[in-house]
């Protein structure tokens, strides 16, 4: 058997508050308890992701804003943070943009969604 936890571990509801405080200054969340309930296992898997890497550490807001556009996928802003949605689903789609998860076709120039973190050779 292999072991895969640590591959697809999910983020626990204290790992979730804990990655929001390390996060405030990125963003703005109305509720934390909305948050945390919102996050479904995909996203608790991308929130695990996130505090793995330490991504996020030092990123701008305006770079992710830009970068997310180009995906095809809208991100608001409020007194310069990333707005954090409430409903799941928003939930999910921000977490698998900030782990890499969408990205522009370089040929049709059309939005994809990749379930893949497997680096290009």
């Amino acid at each position: 058997m292999i072991d895969t936890s640590t591959i697809f571990s999910t983020a626990t509801d204290e790992q979730i508050r804990d990655f929001a405080g390390t996060y405030e200054d990125l963003f703005d969340i109305n509720n934390i308890d909305t948050f945390v309930s919102g996050s479904n296992r995909n996203a608790r898997k991308y929130i695990a992701s996130l505090i793995r890497s330490n991504v996020l550490q030092g990123i701008e807001v305006e770079t992710l804003r830009e970068a997310s556009q180009e995906t095809g996928l809208g991100i608001a802003t409020r007194n310069g943070k990333i707005v954090m949605p409430a409903g799941s689903k928003e939930i999910t789609e921000l977490m698998r943009f900030l782990n890499d998860g969408r990205y522009r076709g370089p040929v049709s120039g059309d939005p994809y969604i990749t379930n893949s973190r497997r680096p290009a050779p």
